[in-house]
């Protein structure tokens, strides 16, 4: 008798067996599928689709480190050499002329000048006796400088005042 239960066990096991693949199909059930029963349900894959729209531009990245420096250049040619320039002033010198006496409340004018072409380049005057009113001291005549013109007036209150007036002369 405990044959027959064995065997009809096993028959029982092996029914329910049967049943149970019958219902959950192929693989016993399990969820899991092999890539061969996946791809024989989806079918063939077809040809890839027209490319996508370009996606937005993404945040600007960071800075990136330095780089090494490069080699220095080679060095340029050098110029050419300028024209000379001309001659400056070879000699220098004063010339002087006076103004007065004056009385009191006189006035005059006077112009130190310089030999044949040379240039005016400064001038001035000076009292030589008292005092009195500077009215123009200038180079003279404008343009060109070739002297120097100073005009003064005596309102000191004493008479016999005197200047000197002066020019610095330069001669190519």
């Amino acid at each position: 008798m405990k044959r027959s239960y064995v065997l009809f066990g096993l028959g029982l096991v092996a029914a329910i067996a049967l049943i149970s693949t019958a219902i959950a199909g192929p693989g016993g059930g399990s969820k899991k599928q092999t890539s061969a029963q996946a791809a024989a349900k989806k079918g063939r894959r077809g040809p890839p689709g027209p490319q996508g729209p370009a996606g937005p531009q993404g945040a600007q990245g960071a800075q990136g480190q330095q780089g090494i420096p490069g080699n220095p250049g080679t060095n340029g040619t050098n110029g050419t050499n300028g024209t000379n320039g001309t001659n400056g002033a070879t000699s220098v010198y004063q010339r002087t002329a006076g103004i007065g006496p004056l009385p009191i409340g006189g006035s005059a004018t006077n112009t130190a000048v310089c030999d044949g072409t040379d240039k005016a380049t400064g001038g001035g005057f000076a009292t030589a006796v008292g005092f009195g009113r500077v009215d123009a001291s200038r180079p003279a005549p404008a343009g060109t400088p070739t002297g120097w013109f100073v005009a003064v007036a005596n309102d000191s209150g004493v008479a016999g005042v005197q200047y000197l007036v002066y020019v610095i002369c330069a001669s190519p």
